[in-house]
């Protein structure tokens, strides 16, 4: 055992050693050397100490270019780990003059060490007796003691004990400043409560601490007392003895007062020491008696008044109660938002403080605040998230240890802060490229992260001032709160009234949470102003007895009408002396007469603090204001409620206590004054090159636009690599306006804004940016910013304007586009042609000696084939030929192997007609991909094979190869939208196919929110019209299918109606009407929209074949065996052409749909044993196809033919394996799949 070195130059004697829980004692050798850098900006210049848990360092910070103290943890074992990571963390938001500051902590891969104050000096005993230790200087001894109390009474008053007071963790500076250090067991008061351990040094402990028992601030101050009895007698009370005898000893007798030991001392310091070595805690004076005692009254606290809570808000308290009682268990999907709304100074942060202090112990807490010019995205959320990180480290050191999250660097690219958890870290090259796809991945792990602490404990997450959230914010929010992928817990925030109206994003949040209404808890809280009679008792709280408390109370609630603020400060400004007549003192004219009568240094750090609008380092307003005693300046700000600070350093920030000492403060300055104020900022700021949009901002207040535009520019692109689109577009959108249009990065940003409202998945807006910025640009520029204006709008579902701007591309590049069907199909025909004549060789060729025009030939033929292939079939494959044989000759392999993988996928559609070529197809563009290291030619083979297996009917083959597709393209490539949107299709079709209905109604939820965020209308209308009814089929909600369906229809683009999705409509409609036993009107149906389909030209590809004759015969059947006489034969005949021409297509699947069909019709026409025969064959195909739950249908559908209690029994098995499935109601679902084989 050792003693642990805290932040000093200089130690002239030494302590006895610390005993710690866990500590080996023992002082492992320094892992670090001096000249050695840590963290990319501390060099190490001297080693000052080390100790059993670290080496301590003197260090220069190159970030500031001050020196400070470096503490290194030498062994990195869990225990030492976590008691280094606490040390920092207990003492990391409290702040004292008289207590060492400490800075930053870092924790990686290579180790562990925070920063803190540099203190030169020596340990108390050796600065009051001097080296030799023989004579003691009294005056010496009276204002260091002063100085040491001072000090402890205010870790006291943040709720801390230190735990190992002695001299040599007391450091006194030649000036005589002392410093109390080594925060190494230092804990919260509330911890204590539920620890016993046995640490300390035993010559300092209290007999308290040394039985093991409950400690209090009085331990501390028993510490004091040995120090106190040292420094006058220069010998320790219990002299003699040493460790596990000291603790004994310390239970017996008090020892003599030090005049026993010494003559001569000082009466008072004699009788204070003795007072302080009561066995008994409860006859220790406290620090406020001991300051007295030493003619120094504790300093006046003006922070914010405690307890407001209590009077009047009451009913908001218990709404807040009873919202976290709604999420009890934190179980997925239990969760609730809550906002709190008010004016300004209405109490709403501190209504937040008293319910946060009420589940201090019950619950997990995690809060953030927006700041209006926050410079860095996910405003609130950063700072919440950072609570989050030291959450989750205690929670590993208390051996809830955080399991590997999907996800996870993704996450941490979001927030870096989250890169040292486990569970998180080390992951970082596993993040995909795709920015929005990486954005999706750290919404999900952020989610299970959460969820993994709801799960034990209720989780609340707080953010304040909502009114400054962003757009990225606000959808991350709304995604952890989707039904589907949200944890239990209570968001709770809070946003002022007179701001919503210009807070567009927190509008829509507001809406985002109003559409999830139906499945989430959400309610709002009016924050009012306090009623009289609790206004009166707020004010007489903090007016305290005083004879004209009464009148004072009530002049006081006239005048702040209610507001708890209002009441805090006219009470402050009453308690200082002033008398309050009704009408002659205002809140602000309070504050600005308080404000006049600062010191000129601390009233322009204020102004400018107030300037700043949000936090701001101390060290850059001060350079600004030109202070130089900025800790003086703070110190005066700070006791008079001006400003709060987070931190004593330099670069920690500072800002108005309030908003309305920020609106008063500013209402005092003149214009021109504004102006200089922000110039001043603006250039200290751009010499620290501080955060560019912040710059922007005093920038735009020194009314210099064009230089404020550069920066914003340069906030845009941060933006861009944070993953912030939304804020990236706007601000690009800033720079455009605030610099002139002839200059030349505005072109520039018009590409980056519009690329940026890509990513944001803002497809319109992005399309109509493009083409602003073809408006200004070079006519060699125009046509690809062209080509991606028709990107975005043909990926929004606007198909008019996406052909539209497409054949003005084609046209200018020489290539041939028709949009018709009909005249598609001869040139489809033709094209084709060529290809089987020319073959798919190709001579390879870098991209470099490609020419440029030929490249955008191919880019924009692949972008009209992926942009049109679902909204029409033939136009699309027309625009693939074309690209495949363009690619071809060029020969750039990148390009000619994403062209022969699309062709795959065109040729699968083909069914078994095309099996050979697609197969040859995949395995080519396999090698290509091979050999390239091409992640995306990789994807797209396991996409084209997927898509194959489908449409052959191989539903199990498909869904791995298509899962496959989407992880690699979500982990290993960018800008791969259609893709992405062509696998999650694909792969819900597989879903559907195979019964996998709870698998189908998670990957729906996935692909839906990913096609929002991308403002992908195509995929979503497909996926929605396809299978959004059938999640409420399963759940037996007839209604709900209606209404999903029906919705489609209203957000239906009038191009898209005859199109591949009025296909797709057909078929739903048909099976939600069989599913309610209207067959009747799902033939009518089919008999007026089947002449669209047909020219559509759907039908003369195998699959799409299938599936709508499947569908067609089915619902023939049906209204077949509810008719007679014509109607009946003639809808028996139609099924029978169905069966012949299903029978033709050649696939298995065909073949099995046509047996379905078969047993039906056998039934129909009194073919009973064939009926048998052909329904158990068309079972054991679909069995082995792994289409359970059509199997279970027509197992279901046997079971009523066969009859008595074999089939009943049948039935009953088939019901049982349809539930199992999650079917709800299995006889609808069986009428929807299945032709009828009763009733007739």
């Amino acid at each position: 055992m050792s003693s642990d070195p805290s932040a000093r130059g200089s130690s002239s004697r030494d302590d006895q050693s610390t005993l710690a829980t866990g500590s080996s004692g023992r002082s492992d050798a320094p892992t670090h050397r001096v000249g050695d850098r840590l963290g990319q900006r501390f060099t190490l210049v001297e080693m000052l100490g080390a100790g059993a848990h670290g080496v301590v360092y003197e260090a220069h910070d190159d970030s500031s270019g001050r020196p400070l103290a470096l503490k290194v943890l030498t062994r990195l074992d869990p225990d030492e780990l976590y008691r280094f990571k606490r040390e920092f963390r207990v003492l990391a938001d409290v702040s004292d003059e008289h207590l060492v500051t400490l800075h930053e902590l870092f924790v990686d891969d290579a180790g562990a060490f925070f920063t803190m104050e540099l203190v030169r000096g020596t340990d108390l005993l050796s600065y009051v007796r001097g080296e030799d230790f023989e004579a003691l200087d009294e005056a010496r001894l009276r204002d260091a003691l002063r100085q040491l109390c001072q000090g402890l009474t205010a870790l006291h008053g943040f709720g801390r004990l230190h735990r190992d007071l002695k001299p040599s963790n007391v450091l006194v500076s030649d000036d005589g400043h002392v410093s109390v250090a080594d925060f190494g067991l230092a804990e919260e008061l509330s911890m204590l409560a539920r620890e016993r351990d046995l640490v300390g040094t035993p010559a300092y402990m209290s007999p308290e601490q040394a039985a093991g028992q409950e400690l209090t601030a009085a331990s501390d101050w028993y510490s004091v007392g040995v120090m106190l009895y040292e420094a006058l007698t220069g010998t320790l009370p219990f002299a003699g003895a040493f460790g596990m005898h000291m603790l004994v000893t310390k239970q017996g007798p008090e020892p003599p007062p030090p005049s026993a030991e010494t003559d001569g001392l000082p009466e008072d310091l004699d009788e204070l020491c003795a007072a302080l070595l009561r066995r008994d805690p409860s006859e220790r004076p406290t620090g406020p008696e001991i300051l007295e005692r030493l003619g120094r009254s504790a300093a006046p606290s003006w922070s914010r008044p405690t307890g407001p809570a209590a009077f009047g808000r009451e009913r908001e308290l218990a709404e807040l109660r009873d919202a976290l009682a709604h999420t009890h268990g934190g179980q997925p999907g239990r969760a609730a938002v809550l906002l709190l709304h008010g004016r300004s100074g209405l109490g709403k942060s501190t209504l937040l403080d008293a319910f946060v202090d009420e589940l201090r112990d019950g619950a997990v807490v995690l809060r953030g605040r927006c700041y209006e010019r926050e410079s860095m995205p996910y405003k609130g959320l950063d700072e919440l998230v950072d609570e989050l990180r030291g959450r989750l480290h205690r929670d590993r050191s208390r051996g809830h240890a955080l399991p590997p999250v999907v996800g996870a660097a993704s996450l941490v690219q979001l927030f870096p802060v989250l890169g040292d958890v486990e569970g998180l870290a080390g992951v970082a090259l596993e993040s995909p490229e795709d920015p929005v796809e990486r954005r999706r991945q750290a919404v999900a792990a952020l989610g299970e992260v959460l969820g993994h602490l709801a799960r034990r404990q209720p989780l609340v997450l707080v953010l304040d001032d909502l009114q400054w959230c962003d757009a990225d914010t606000v959808a991350i929010l709304v995604a952890l709160l989707r039904p589907r992928s949200r944890p239990g817990l209570l968001l709770v925030g809070s946003y002022r009234d007179e701001d919503l109206e210009r807070a567009s994003p927190l509008m829509a949040l507001r809406a985002e949470l109003s559409r999830l209404a139906h499945a989430l808890r959400h309610d709002t809280i009016a924050v009012e102003p306090l009623a009289p009679p609790a206004a009166h008792a707020l004010a007489l709280h903090l007016l305290g007895p005083r004879d004209d408390a009464a009148s004072m109370a009530a002049a006081i609630v006239t005048e702040a009408e209610g507001g708890p603020l209002f009441i805090a400060e006219l009470a402050r400004a009453v308690a200082a002396g002033r008398r309050l007549v009704e009408g002659s003192l205002t809140l602000d004219g309070l504050i600005r007469d308080r404000a006049a009568e600062l010191p000129a240094g601390a009233r322009a750090l204020l102004e400018l603090s107030a300037l700043a609008a949000g936090p701001i380092e101390q060290g850059h307003v001060a350079q600004a204001a030109g202070v130089d005693d900025l800790g003086e300046a703070l110190a005066i700000l700070r006791s008079r409620s001006f400003v709060r600070t987070h931190g004593p350093r330099p670069g920690d920030p500072v800002e108005p206590f309030h908003d309305r000492i920020r609106t008063a403060v500013l209402g005092r300055l003149d214009p021109e004054r504004r102006r200089e104020g922000h110039a001043r900022l603006a250039a200290v700021l751009e010499r620290a090159r501080a955060d560019p949009e912040m710059v922007a901002t005093h920038l735009l207040g020194a009314r210099q636009p064009q230089r404020a535009g550069e920066y914003v520019a340069r906030a845009a692109a941060a933006a861009v690599e944070a993953l912030a689109f939304e804020r990236a577009a706007r601000l690009y959108a800033l720079a455009l306006e605030l610099v002139p249009s002839a200059s030349a990065p505005q072109q520039r940003w018009r590409q980056a804004r519009a690329m940026a409202l890509a990513h944001a998945g803002r497809s319109a807006e992005s399309a109509a940016a493009y083409l602003d910025a073809c408006r200004h640009a070079s006519s060699t520029q125009q046509i690809p910013l062209r080509r991606n204006a028709a990107e975005q709008w043909l990926r929004s579902g606007r198909v008019d304007e996406g052909t539209r701007e497409l054949r003005t591309v084609l046209e200018a590049l020489g290539l041939r586009g028709s949009f018709d069907p009909r005249a598609a199909l001869a040139w489809f025909l033709w094209l084709r042609a060529r290809i089987r004549l020319r073959g798919t060789d190709f001579h390879e060729r870098p991209e470099s000696e490609v020419d440029p025009r030929l490249l955008l030939r191919i880019d924009t033929t692949w972008t009209a084939a992926t942009g049109l292939q679902q909204s029409n079939v033939i136009v699309g494959q027309c625009f693939q030929a074309q690209h495949l044989l363009l690619a071809l000759e060029a020969g750039e392999p990148h390009r000619v192997a994403r062209a022969l993988g699309v062709e795959a996928i065109y040729s699968s559609t083909s069914g078994s007609e095309g099996a050979a070529l697609v197969d040859e197809l995949v395995e080519r563009v396999r090698g290509l991909a091979r050999r390239l290291h091409d992640p995306r030619a990789h994807a797209i083979a396991l996409l084209a094979a997927g898509a194959a297996d489908l449409y052959r009917g191989r539903f199990v083959d498909a869904a791995p190869r298509l899962e496959q597709a989407e992880a690699i393209l979500r982990s290993h490539c960018t800008n791969v939208a259609w893709e992405l949107s062509m696998v999650r299709t694909f792969h819900i079709m597989a879903l559907y196919h195979v019964g996998d209905l709870l698998g189908l109604e998670h990957a729906m939820s996935v692909a839906l929110t990913d096609a929002a965020e991308r403002d992908d209308l195509h995929t979503a209308l497909m996926i929605r019209v396809a299978f959004g009814p059938m999640p409420a089929l399963v759940a037996g909600d007839l209604p709900r299918a209606r209404a999903a369906l029906a919705e489609c229809e209203d957000q239906w683009p009038s191009q898209l109606r005859t199109s591949t999705y009025g296909y797709v409509r057909l078929l739903t409609f048909g099976r939600i009407e069989r599913y309610a036993r209207r067959p009747q009107v799902a033939w009518r149906a089919f008999e007026e929209q089947w002449p669209e389909i047909v020219r559509s030209q759907m039908l003369t590809k195998q699959p799409f074949r299938t599936f709508m004759l499947h569908d067609r015969g089915c619902t023939a059947l049906w209204v077949a065996r509810d008719s007679t006489g014509l109607r009946r034969a003639l809808m028996l005949r139609r099924a029978g052409k169905d069966i012949d021409d299903l029978r033709q297509q050649g696939t298995r699947w065909a073949t099995v749909a046509a047996l379905s069909l078969s047993a039906a019709l056998s039934r129909a026409l009194g073919l009973r044993s064939r009926a048998e025969a052909q329904a158990l064959q068309a079972q054991r195909g679909m069995e082995e196809l792994g289409m359970r739950v059509f199997a279970a249908c027509m197992k279901k559908r046997r079971g009523e033919l066969l009859g008595g209690a074999a089939g009943a029994a049948l039935a009953s098995e088939a019901d049982d394996e349809l539930r199992r499935a999650g079917v709800t109601a299995p006889e609808p679902m069986t009428d929807m799949l299945m032709p009828p084989l009763g009733g007739w």
